[in-house]
């Protein structure tokens, strides 16, 4: 189980899968004509999706999509980093293959530090 926040065209999404977030990435982008990227995963559970959205209630655009700005990619990296296993929710082996195409610098472009 985890949550993820998946970014394109000026949103991010935040939402919660108990299967595979690249599969909800694939489900996501078929309907969705910008490019989506994975830009944070990590273990938790259908509330942890919910208390995040809460935490960015007022960038909130339309359900579980919110606007992509300074203030929500710095928030949404720090709780949801990619290369924490959403299975131990360590950094392991599990997500560097997986998501080696997903740079540093993609997850925190415009996001000071």
């Amino acid at each position: 189980m985890a949550v993820y926040a998946i970014a394109g065209g000026g949103f991010i999404k935040v939402g919660f899968t108990a299967g595979d977030p690249e599969e909800r990435l694939a489900a996501l982008q078929t309907a969705n004509p910008h490019e989506l990227r994975l830009i944070g995963i990590s273990g938790g559970s259908l509330a942890d999706e919910q208390r995040i959205h809460e935490m960015i209630a007022g960038l909130q655009v339309r359900g579980e999509w919110f606007v992509d700005c300074p203030a929500s990619r710095t928030l949404l990296t720090r709780l949801l980093p990619l290369g924490r296993c959403p299975l131990c929710r360590n950094a392991c082996s599990f997500l560097a293959p997986r998501y080696s195409d997903v740079s540093a610098g993609a997850i925190g472009s415009g996001v000071p530090t």
